[in-house]
């Protein structure tokens, strides 16, 4: 896929997903609809006026909007691989902590046939 075709669907990508119809966002950056329309078909390049101002109204960086489908599903995989992680640390850190809690409160009684 070339450039402006990557470049235009990963706006439309993000565009959509903020919730902004094409009027909206085109209103945004200042160009026409058509204008807009055009981009997210990869017919035009845009201006680096234009490009400088999307980023910061769809809330990702810049290097986002080159990425091709192949790049989102590693990034995509590496996130899901990143939740699942931090959501096995914190349920261990409870555990632990849970754990901690109850030696402490027996070591604290002289309670131990109770520790496990």
């Amino acid at each position: 896929m070339d450039l402006k075709k990557v470049l235009g669907s990963n706006i439309k990508h993000y565009r959509q997903l903020k919730g902004y119809s094409q009027e909206e966002f085109s209103e945004m950056l200042n160009i026409s609809q058509q204008t807009l329309s055009r981009i997210e078909r990869g017919i035009n390049f845009l201006t680096a006026e234009t490009l400088e101002k999307i980023p910061h109204i769809l809330s990702v960086n810049t290097y986002e909007l080159f990425m091709n489908n192949e790049d989102y599903t590693t990034k995509r995989r590496n996130s899901n691989m990143n939740s699942v992680f931090l959501y096995l640390s914190n349920t261990l850190i409870n555990i632990f902590n849970s754990k901690l809690q109850k030696f402490l409160i027996l070591c604290r009684t002289n309670n131990f046939k109770n520790l496990y």
